[in-house]
Parts: C-alpha cells; sequence; structure tokens
C-alpha cells in the first residue's frame, strides 16, 4: 500500500482515525481532527508493532512529532514524519501509546551575554517534547542507592527524529512532567547520549537534580 497513496483518493479505501497534537490549551478534544489514513506495517524503534500511517497533507498541514493517532479504539504516538509524493502525502511512523512511560521535556541552554562574562547560568529554552519509556535500574542498583543516599540516575529510551536528534549532553530534560504545567516539572541533568537499537531510537542517561 505504500505506493497507493499518491495515486489514489486515499479516503476511497481508508480507515479513520483521530489525531490530536500534545495537549497544552485548548484541551485536546477541542483539536482533535478525524482523518482516513491507509496503514503498512513497519519495523521500528525495537518493535515490530511500529506502523506507517499516511494521511494527505490537506488534512494534516504539518503533524507533531508526540502527537497521537486513534485508530479503531487503538492510541498511536508519531515518532517521525517523512514527506512522500510530492509533498501531498504525510507518511507518519507510529508506535503503541501504551508501551511508553510518558512524556519527556527537553531544554537546551542558551549563554547569557550580560557584557562581561559568559560563565552566569544559563537561559533553558524548550527544545522538544517526545515520549519515552523510562527505567530506573534494577531492584539491587536502587537499594543501593538508598544505602548511600545517593541519586539513581535513569534511563531514557526515546524515538529518534528530526527534533531529538539535536539533544546534546548540554540539555536537560523534565520528568514527569503535564504539558499544561511544564515549569513545575523536575529537572534532569543529561549524563549521556547513545543510539539505541538500529539507530531508530536513542538512550539518554540523567539524573535527577537534587531538590
Amino acid at each position: 500500500m505504500d505506493d497507493l497513496a499518491g495515486f489514489f483518493d486515499i479516503s476511497e479505501f481508508a480507515r479513520l482515525a483521530v489525531y490530536a497534537p500534545i495537549a497544552f490549551a485548548p484541551p485536546v478534544d477541542e483539536i482533535s481532527t478525524t482523518v482516513p489514513v491507509i496503514r503498512s506495517t513497519k519495523v521500528g524503534f525495537d518493535s515490530p508493532e511500529t506502523t506507517a500511517f499516511h494521511v494527505r497533507v490537506p488534512d494534516i498541514s504539518q503533524p507533531q512529532l508526540g502527537g497521537k493517532l486513534t485508530v479503531e479504539g487503538r492510541d498511536w504516538i508519531i515518532l517521525d514524519r517523512i514527506s512522500k509524493d510530492g509533498g501531498l502525502v504525510w507518511q507518519l511512523h507510529a508506535a503503541p501509546l501504551d508501551r511508553y512511560d510518558g512524556l519527556v521535556l527537553f531544554e537546551c541552554p542558551e549563554a547569557v551575554d550580560d557584557g562581561y562574562t559568559s560563565d552566569g547560568p544559563p537561559i533553558w529554552r524548550l527544545h522538544c517534547w517526545t515520549w519515552a519509556v523510562v527505567s530506573f535500574g534494577k531492584g539491587d542498583e536502587r537499594r543501593e542507592a538508598a544505602r548511600e543516599g545517593a541519586v539513581l540516575p535513569a534511563t531514557f529510551k526515546i524515538p529518534r527524529n528530526m527534533e531529538t536528534v539535536g539533544v546534546t549532553a548540554s540539555f536537560r530534560l523534565r520528568y514527569p512532567v503535564n504539558p499544561l504545567d511544564p515549569d513545575n516539572a523536575p529537572e534532569w541533568d543529561i549524563v549521556s547520549v547513545a543510539p539505541y537499537g538500529l539507530n531508530e531510537a536513542m538512550e539518554i542517561t540523567a539524573r535527577r537534580r537534587d531538590e
């Protein structure tokens, strides 16, 4: 079905999906859009369930990475978007939402120029949102950290796309985070960034800042 999107009216043989970007404001149910899609199975992000949904550009002018598609009652998140067929169709790589633990917000530093020194604290700017699989280590690691009073690092596995590929160790992340109130989410310092799987995902190790 990959090649059909550019040659036929998708709505003639499509199933309906509901698309919703990450909810900031207004509530997500007020900005949801019903769109026709065709589907072909792809392998990606360490899961054979990852799927490519094709939608017409007039139906979704700019799909949001991390946004949600609901197809036949199942929720999927958009991992990446690729323009196809001369820009008439989006190919949205998506994975089941229930595979993820929650949203992560990445912020990048911006140096403050006070005219004297650049060593002052940076201003943190929004870089991107994404969904992540979060791991807090094995049981023995948690017990050891508790005995020593240490802050246990966590591992965040995230999709690799045009936005997340720019994340470096100089960034910070917030998790868990409510999109409607991100400034109150805990801050994490990124320790390392590494590819994961077949270069379709990224593994980020981060340590939560002491409160």
